[in-house]
């Protein structure tokens, strides 16, 4: 697929609009940064890592191909195409000032994460994953209260009637004899 299609069809996708669907943007954008082959540049990890050292036409994207920095600077310049092109204009301004998809990725990451309905959907994606080990009950309490607090903490009072549903619930699927 060539860069100008593949960037339509992102454009074409589910924006990013902030703390309200950064967790599924976070998972599906992760995905596609991973099917182009640039994750890395996102997360400024392995060959994500900006060369320190390099020629002056480089920084222009000028040089050879074989050039560290140039095939660094392409594939930044692929996955920070991705992250923008997945962004509602409101979240652009959040990494309008940066070129560097890792920053990009950061800025990002830092703004939206962990705050309101991000909080929310992990908190809820816990709350139904969560299991218990017969071995150690004790983690598993702690586990079901941390998860309650993280609710709580976003705004939403889990009733306690319905928690201790669950907790029951939980625990007699583990033992259900």
């Amino acid at each position: 697929m060539s860069t100008e299609r593949f960037l339509a069809n992102l454009k074409s996708q589910e924006k990013l609009k902030g703390s309200a669907n950064y967790l599924s943007w976070k998972r599906r954008i992760e995905q596609t940064l991973a099917q182009a082959s640039v994750l890395e540049y996102a997360l400024g990890i392995e060959k994500g890592v900006k060369p320190i050292t390099f020629l002056p036409n480089e920084k222009l994207g000028i040089g050879s191909k074989e050039s560290v920095y140039i095939i660094w600077f392409t594939g930044n310049a692929h996955a920070y195409s991705i992250i923008e092109a997945t962004c509602r204009s409101e979240t652009i301004e959040t990494i309008r000032l940066t070129v560097d998809a890792s920053e990009a990725w950061k800025l990002l990451q830092n703004r939206y994460e962990g705050k309101g309905n991000f909080v929310l959907t992990k908190g809820f994606d816990d709350w139904h994953a969560l299991s218990l080990d017969p071995e150690d009950i004790a983690a598993f309490n702690i586990r079901f209260k941390n998860i309650n607090s993280q609710l709580s903490g976003a705004g939403l009072d889990v009733p306690p009637v319905m928690s201790m549903l669950h907790y029951l619930n939980v625990v007699q699927a583990t033992f259900p004899n």
